[in-house]
């Protein structure tokens, strides 16, 4: 199932090919996502992660991902690793942050200050797996938020994760 979902996100690049006809910049082409849509983003932008690579994904210019699910492994251990039917494969394929690679776009990675410590550390390790990797990253924390409030600011320069989102569309 999971395949096929990053596939209908994915599918949605077809606006680089069209851009023109849109009246878009197609090199002005950013990504985001919040919670499983952030997981969902950052598989996009992820190599290798389908059975046919989509050249458009390399073409975008950078992703704001909010407060998503990039290591599973710990999944496979509580009570929704179960329920979905988690398997040690299935976790390490989909485990983004072991799949980070160097040819990524620039990108915003953020989380609520009011998150649990659990949650903003695998953050924090995403974070890192893209410096490790040579990638353009920027860790936001944005204190008095969480996850279901997160994504309010960021079309708004003046809060801290709109501002970091814009720096970004900016290099």
């Amino acid at each position: 199932m999971a395949l096929e979902i990053v596939a209908m996100v994915r599918s949605g690049l077809w606006i680089y090919r069209h851009a023109a006809a849109l009246g878009i910049d197609r090199e002005r082409i950013f990504l985001s996502g919040s919670s499983a849509g952030a997981q969902l983003v950052a598989m996009c932008l992820t190599r290798d992660w389908l059975p046919e690579p989509l050249k458009e994904a390399e073409l975008v210019r950078g992703a704001t991902l909010l407060g998503g699910l990039y290591d599973l492994e710990p999944l496979r251990s509580a009570y929704i690793g179960d329920a979905i039917g988690l398997t040690a494969a299935e976790s390490a394929r989909t485990s983004l942050i072991r799949n980070v690679h160097n040819d990524l776009p620039p990108s915003v990675i953020a989380h609520g200050g009011d998150e649990t410590r659990a949650f903003a550390e695998e953050q924090e390790r995403y974070v890192r797996s893209f410096q490790k990797a040579g990638v353009a990253v920027t860790e936001v924390a944005v204190p008095g938020h969480d996850h279901f409030d997160l994504p309010f600011g960021l079309g708004d320069p003046r809060h801290p994760l709109g501002a970091a989102a814009e720096r970004m569309m900016r290099r």
